[in-house]
């Protein structure tokens, strides 16, 4: 019984995400060790805004955009094809440290199977996921992706500028960071920060001057 309360208990705790985030389109994979391992019956995994969400913790532009940057990049490099996850390195033209640089990368390496050194060593030499994060790499471009098995990459740039965010929203968040904001302050806070972020996810997913792609 204290196990059946304590599971019920944690149901009430689940995620519960924005509506908006369903009209998001998810990004496909072909994951050969989850194949090999039986954790995925056919192999492919399928990500959605919402995992990277889970991935960081939150909602925000800078996830919005390493999300966006990771499916047009593969819709880039793969076209029509599967892309093939843990055979993806990952490049960041900035230091791991510097502005949302490490964030981006720690959400596009957690949906192609990419880590730093620290990441999975592999089984018999295959499978590694370990050093296939580099950052500091010198390129124009936030973000390359690059094919293992062909050296083909893609470099991609994100310009969330181009969709202004509402002028209350620095007022709001200074209100709620020094703990004086109302519950009416919040309510309108996560209103007008969800408001931008579906205008990026959802009304401007396709336009090509947000994200774009080069070789």
């Amino acid at each position: 019984m204290l196990i059946h309360n304590m599971n019920t208990a944690r149901t009430k705790v689940i995620m519960k995400f924005p509506t908006y985030y369903d009209k998001i389109a998810k990004i496909k994979l072909f994951d050969p060790l989850a194949d090999i391992l039986g954790s995925s019956e056919d192999g492919t995994f399928e990500f959605s805004f919402a995992d990277a969400v889970r991935f960081a913790g939150h909602g925000c532009p800078t996830v919005g955009g390493a999300y966006l940057m990771t499916y047009f990049g593969l819709k880039a490099l793969y076209q029509e094809e599967v892309p093939t996850r843990g055979m993806i390195e990952v490049q960041m033209n900035q230091a791991k440290d510097q502005g949302t640089t490490g964030v981006i990368a720690s959400v596009v390496g957690s949906i192609v199977g990419a880590s730093d050194e620290g990441g999975f060593k592999g089984l018999g030499g295959q499978f590694y996921r370990n050093n296939l994060i580099k950052f500091s790499q010198n390129f124009l471009g936030s973000l390359k992706l690059v094919r293992i098995d062909t050296r083909e990459h893609i470099i991609m740039e994100y310009n969330p500028h181009l969709i202004s965010g509402d002028p209350m929203t620095g007022i709001l968040l200074e209100k709620i960071l020094q703990n004086v904001a109302t519950a009416e302050d919040k309510q309108m806070f996560s209103a007008i920060w969800n408001r931008r972020l579906e205008a990026i996810m959802v009304n401007e997913f396709f336009n090509p001057k947000l994200i774009t792609a080069k070789k």
